[in-house]
């Protein structure tokens, strides 16, 4: 998991409210259209803030640490 990309895509949802839009509205077409090259947990984690109005690197984080040292399903 890059921890990078995803930070890139939360600054340039922060920065850039078109992209958030979209981000929010449709998270594969942003990511595309972004170029960036997230895993599909990434993505996910991305799908499941949907209904949050902005992204941090303090939800990431927190995300992140659960998912990389969950064990089992």
């Amino acid at each position: 998991m890059s921890i990078e990309a995803m930070k890139a895509v939360i600054a340039r949802a922060n920065n850039d409210k078109d992209f958030l839009r979209l981000l929010l509205s449709n998270p594969d077409s942003a990511i595309k259209a972004g170029g960036y090259d997230l895993t599909e947990q990434e993505v996910e984690m991305i799908k499941a803030s949907q209904g949050q109005a902005r992204l941090n690197d303090e939800e990431l984080e927190k995300r992140v640490s659960r998912g990389f040292f969950r064990l089992g399903p």
